[in-house]
Order: C-alpha cells, then structure tokens, then sequence
C-alpha cells in the first residue's frame, strides 16, 4: 500500500487511504500492523460520487483512470482539483496511450473496453482533462519496462 509506503519514508507525512469498502477490508488492520495508525486513516466511498475531503497537498490517482469513461475523469479531476490546496500536486499512474498504440497499450485498451467499457487514454487526452480543471506544470516519467506504465504530475494552479 502507497501510503504505508509513503509514511514509512517521510517520517512527518499523513496520509489518507480513500476506496471503496470491499477495497479495504484489511487495510486498517494493515496499518496498525505497520504502527502507523496514527498517521495513515481509512476513508470509505465511492470518489466519483462520495465527497473525498479537502485540503491536501498531494493525491495520488493509481490505476483509476483507465477504469473510467471521459466524463467520469473530467468529474474526478475537478473533485481532486477542489480536494487540493493551491500549488497541491496530482499524481497519476497508469499505461497512458501511445500514437499508435503499442501492442500491449492496444491489447490492455481492449480488454477495459470489454470489462468496462473504457480504455486507456494518452498523455495529450489526460492533460486536456487537468487543463480543464485548472491544472499546469505537466509531467510525464515513463517507467520501466517502456510503453507499459507512466506517471504523470500537475500543479494546481487556481486559488
């Protein structure tokens, strides 16, 4: 889990695990277990439709984006933009789309297709989105091994 991760690392950092309930069934007991009870906290909902708090400075935004329709992130980003504080930071991670698509973009784009009904997006479509919501100082960083997975980070830029 990222933020046990995260909170591990940063002795100063708290964090805030926000997923749907059968997403946590252990996690609490995982972080107790890490003894970070007091600075890692559970948070239950659904975020397309559950308010997810506000006054971070920083959200990370794992694997969700493929999960979704268009509109749906577009009404995702805008909750995270409103949970941020000014200069707060979006990190995404996820396979982006090349153009073309590789093979495996292609192959993981069909199969959320027949899951969900979405598919991967690319870097232009995702920064598109967060330019709507008042984001900037965009950045992607490939990871190993290439074409697979990417983070990209914004800023949030209105007040």
């Amino acid at each position: 889990m990222k933020g046990i991760a995260f909170c591990r690392r940063y002795p100063n950092l708290k964090a805030v695990v926000f997923d749907l309930p059968v997403a946590l069934t252990e996690t609490e007991e995982k972080i107790a277990a890490e003894g970070l009870a007091d600075r890692v906290s559970v948070q239950r909902g659904d975020y397309l439709t559950d308010d997810i708090g506000q006054g971070y400075d920083v959200v990370l935004c794992f694997n969700l984006i493929h999960n979704h329709t268009e509109n749906d992130n577009k009404r995702l980003l805008r909750k995270i933009a409103n949970a941020l504080n000014p200069g707060g930071r979006i990190v995404i991670y996820g396979m982006l789309r090349d153009k073309p698509a590789t093979s495996d973009q292609a192959l993981f784009s069909l199969l959320m297709f027949i899951y969900s009904g979405t598919c991967i997006y690319s870097y232009q479509e995702i920064t598109g989105w967060l330019k709507e919501v008042e984001f900037s100082d965009f950045k992607q960083i490939d990871l190993p091994p290439a074409g697979q997975n990417s983070i990209v980070t914004a800023v949030k830029t209105n007040p």
